[in-house]
């Protein structure tokens, strides 16, 4: 395996795209299942908030739904999720930075954010292990993400 020496590797921006692709479909479709092998534990999420981590496969699950249930009230149709730049850090050990857009039909429902993702491969599987969000303008979100759920009157 041959490793890229700029900011930008091939190999791990298709590894981390593929990460996004699997866990946009599921957080879309609601198919848990399909979102949890995506992930490692313990995983650590970061937002405006601070900082998590979810020790177990149920905190992983309640996450999901939490940001499902954040979804639902936006009431996308659509995510657009794109790797911006991947690079490995060791064999073993990938940082990608991505772009999430969500949408109403066409209309564009909260300003796109960025993430950070490490990913890392253990046991020859690449999951991701921790997660930074960058999303300034939704505390519904933020919360959605870091374990409450805001009052339905509040605003996005």
């Amino acid at each position: 395996m041959t490793r890229m020496t700029n900011n930008d590797d091939v190999e791990a921006r298709d590894i981390a795209s593929r990460l996004l692709d699997q866990t946009g479909r599921a957080l879309v479709t609601g198919d848990f299942e399909l979102f949890a092998p995506c992930f490692h534990l313990p995983q650590v999420l970061s937002s405006q908030l601070g900082e998590r981590t979810l020790l177990r496969h149920e905190e992983v699950q309640e996450v999901f739904e939490r940001v499902r249930w954040h979804y639902r009230g936006l009431q996308i149709t659509k995510m657009q999720r794109r790797c911006m730049a991947s690079m490995f850090v060791d064999h073993h050990t990938i940082l990608s930075v991505h772009r999430t857009r969500l949408l109403r039909g066409a209309d564009l429902v909260q300003k796109p954010f960025k993430a950070l993702s490490t990913i890392t491969q253990v046991g020859g599987v690449w999951r991701i292990k921790s997660c930074d969000y960058a999303i300034k303008d939704s505390l519904r979100h933020n919360r959605a993400i870091h374990g409450t759920r805001p009052p339905a009157t509040q605003a996005v």
